[in-house]
């Protein structure tokens, strides 16, 4: 029988949501400076294929 797809789950899965929860608690106050500069980064090119797709 094959495993369910939970027990193949990378530790990756979920990041976003976990980002989001930890920002909800702590603000810019629980992430070092260089995440911060990261998450805007991935952020700016989420919204950018957003916009080429022309749903922005």
């Amino acid at each position: 029988m094959p495993l369910a797809m939970t027990d193949y789950d990378p530790h990756y899965h979920g990041h976003r949501r976990r980002l989001c929860e930890r920002f909800l608690k702590f603000r810019l106050a629980g992430f070092a400076d260089c995440e911060v500069v990261d998450h805007l980064i991935v952020s700016v090119q989420d919204t950018f294929s957003f916009r080429k797709a022309g749903l922005l």
